[in-house]
């Protein structure tokens, strides 16, 4: 309802504004009323208009797969809002509409009332009702008001009568009546109010025009006109001699628009309809899906035989309730929390993923309160099962917009455990903090993936209260792992350009390398030679020397360096096939057991926020799944907080 009542708000706006400028000084004032009634209907209308499209189907079955971009989740919860300000906007949209019906009915009263109790006299098709007291002349339907006295006296000008033997004429009444009843049910649309004054001017234009073609002095009519300026009162839903402007009816009067003039402008709505119709209108899109007896899929057209299976791509609705940390309800039906993949596998396997994020919206409420932590569960998965959107009580995410569940309310953004609380931890401190994390070539500040060409804005936005003290004392995490060197050059190049960088002299996010020691003359160097040549003994093969192939490089003993960094960490360096933990070679079928030993003796806040250094090389996906098989038996990968089901993402091809 929101979506169209701002799509006819723009239309009834754009409308306008065309009549202010080019229609209103013109003289084709019965081409003007048409407009301006067929803008108020065609406003509402355009919104409706629904062009279709048809589009193929296949059944799909669907199996949950994860995509590379890690996304780690936060334990802290939403804030509960149980203010509904949607029934607090019917309610005053309700007594808007009671007030507005009331003097509506009000109005409408006190003209029948004085129809009724006043003189009338018969005048051709007219009805000429006589007042006691003094009102302005004004016309509703066939009734045209004069003051009782006047009248007798002969003091009214034929000009004044013809006047409004127009408005009855062409009955404007009728409009005024159509645009009260639209104010009535549309009170809180300003528009509405325009419209309805540029109307009833618009009748004044015609009648002003009907006087002037019967007598053609247009200054004694002009002067007539002046006499009734601020004279007396008159229902609000009559038309009056003295309604709105005289300055504005005596230009119109001397207007003479040449019927070329008119022309073009009357074909300007040509465009400016196509226009609105293709902005405002709505797309919806037709699946057509037909299963023979070989149960294979062929799509149909509109033309094709009816008896055909066909169904129309309409909105579909997935409720999920959460019970528990561990329990939810989908569609009713109870299941583990580590089900949902399946349990959303089996709903609407009829249409595709593409079909599905156009139409599936996912309900999720809970017993107590929808945390954090399980709204980005719900998103991670239904991203991967395809949604439109998910909608709770306090929020609504749109995949299309790519909007994130709202954040608890904090400074930083809460999407990564380890970048939550370290920032959190520097708070405690009276320090401020950021965390850059580099791996590969995704850039995440604060937990969230940043463009490379959005990194110095990102970084800028998040200090721009910062004083030059906060910038001195800050402590920045930058976490750097499988990174090539030209593009981890290019990043720092980038982040140079932050004012975090220049209040710090130019800060790269590259450490520097260690000094080379000074050997002064004379003295002896302390640096060790380089070790000897490894002789190679020759090996014949069909009289062709061959050297044997070189031992694979030595494992870096620490990625990062995290072991200087936090107190507990580990480092896992794979090449080929070969397993390297915290520098020792371990075997594939021993991993667990290694992992398991390393961490024996770590407390249980250990496993929240620890240092991990990760490289691979010159190995495959297979094996990579292996390890990643492994990893997740460790008591690490139960434990950790990270909920991270693996240990490496697949090699990038």
């Amino acid at each position: 309802m929101e979506i169209y009542l701002l799509k006819s708000a723009a239309c009834l706006a754009i409308f306008f504004v065309f009549y202010k400028v080019f229609l209103e000084n013109t003289s084709f004032h019965k081409f003007k009323r048409g407009y301006l009634l067929g803008s108020l209907a065609t406003s509402f209308i355009i919104p409706l208009i629904t062009f279709t499209t048809y589009i193929e189907s296949e059944l799909t079955s669907f199996s949950p797969v994860f995509s590379n971009t890690e996304q780690v989740i936060s334990t802290n919860t939403m804030a509960e809002s149980s203010f509904n300000h949607t029934t607090v906007l019917l309610i005053i949209y309700g007594f808007g509409v009671l007030f507005f019906s009331y003097r509506f009915i009000k109005n409408l009263y006190e003209i029948l009332y004085n129809i009724k109790k006043n003189t009338k006299m018969k005048q051709d098709s007219f009805i000429y009702i006589l007042l006691n007291e003094y009102v302005a002349p004004h016309t509703f339907l066939n009734n045209i008001f004069f003051h009782k006295a006047s009248y007798e006296a002969g003091k009214i000008p034929k000009e004044v009568m013809w006047h409004e033997e127009t408005h009855a004429t062409q009955k404007h009444s009728l409009d005024i009546l159509f645009i009260e009843c639209i104010q009535v049910i549309f009170w809180f649309n300003p528009l509405i109010y325009l419209f309805k004054r540029t109307i009833k001017l618009n009748h004044e234009f015609l009648a002003d025009s009907a006087v002037l073609e019967r007598q053609e002095d247009t200054k004694k009519y002009q002067k007539i006109l002046l006499n009734y300026i601020n004279s007396w009162r008159h229902p609000s839903m009559a038309n009056a001699i003295n309604y709105s402007s005289i300055k504005k009816r005596f230009t119109v009067m001397k207007t003479k628009t040449s019927k070329r003039n008119g022309l073009i402008k009357g074909l300007l709505l040509v465009p400016l309809l196509s226009i609105l119709i293709y902005g405002f209108s709505t797309t919806q899109e037709l699946v057509k899906v037909e299963k023979n007896n070989n149960n294979t899929v062929t799509t149909t057209t509109p033309s094709e035989d009816n008896s055909k299976e066909q169904r129309h791509l309409t909105a579909r609705s997935i409720s999920i309730k959460i019970l528990d940390t561990n329990f939810m309800e989908v569609e009713g039906v109870k299941i583990p929390k580590k089900s949902l993949y399946e349990s959303l596998g089996s709903l609407n396997t009829d249409i595709t993923k593409k079909q599905r994020d156009r139409i599936i919206n996912i309900h999720v409420t809970a017993i107590n309160e929808i945390s954090y932590e399980d709204l980005l569960f719900i998103r991670k998965i239904a991203t991967t099962y395809g949604y439109h959107r998910i909608i709770t009580p306090k929020e609504e995410i749109i995949r299309s917009k790519g909007n994130l569940p709202m954040a608890p309310e904090s400074e930083i953004i809460t999407h990564n455990t380890y970048a939550n609380e370290y920032i959190t931890g520097g708070e405690k401190n009276n320090l401020k903090a950021f965390v850059l994390q580099i791996e590969i070539s995704e850039i995440i500040f604060n937990g969230k993936v940043v463009p490379f060409n959005q990194l110095v804005k990102t970084v800028d936005n998040y200090t721009k209260n910062w004083s030059t003290i906060d910038f001195k004392k800050a402590q920045p995490s930058v976490l750097i792992a499988s990174t090539p060197k030209e593009y981890l050059e290019k990043i720092n190049i980038e982040f140079k350009k932050t004012k975090f960088s220049k209040v710090n002299g130019g800060m790269n996010i590259i450490p520097p390398p260690p000094p080379s020691p000074i050997v002064k003359k004379g003295e002896k160097s302390t640096i060790p030679p380089p070790p000897p040549a490894p002789k190679v003994s020759k090996v014949s093969t069909n009289n062709l020397q061959l050297p044997p192939p070189p031992p694979p490089p030595p494992p870096p003993s620490s990625l990062g360096d995290v072991t200087k960094k936090y107190k507990y960490s580990y480092v896992v360096y794979v090449n080929g096939e070969d397993i390297y933990l915290n520098g020792s070679k371990v075997k594939l079928s021993e991993f667990k057991k290694a992992m398991d030993i390393h961490t024996e003796n770590w407390p249980d806040e250990a496993f929240k926020l620890y240092g991990v250094s990760l490289k691979k090389e010159h190995t495959t996906n297979t094996f990579i799944e292996k390890l990643n098989k492994e990893y997740r038996k460790t008591v690490l990968a139960k434990k950790s907080s990270s909920n991270k089901p693996y240990l490496f993402s697949k090699l990038d091809n």
